[in-house]
């Protein structure tokens, strides 16, 4: 099951970390010493979109479809 939370960076010692909320780690039976792997999601999404890009392809300057009212969008 994949679980979406937002979390701040804190620190935690000399190091930086996320505080897992008390109902996530209810909610997905976790305990101390579980391993938990997560994904940072690119601050930079222009990267994201030519990634999506390249595996979609693209219409280069053509659309799909014809408008019939310009006016909207």
């Amino acid at each position: 099951m994949v679980k979406a939370f937002q979390a701040k960076i804190r620190h935690l010692g000399n190091s930086k970390g996320i505080i897992i909320p008390k109902e996530v780690i209810n909610e997905m039976d976790l305990e101390v010493g579980d391993t938990v792997t997560f994904k940072v999601p690119e601050k930079d999404l222009s990267s994201r979109n030519e990634t999506i890009r390249s595996m979609a392809g693209s219409y280069k300057d053509k659309m799909p479809f014809e408008r019939e009212k310009e006016d909207r969008y």
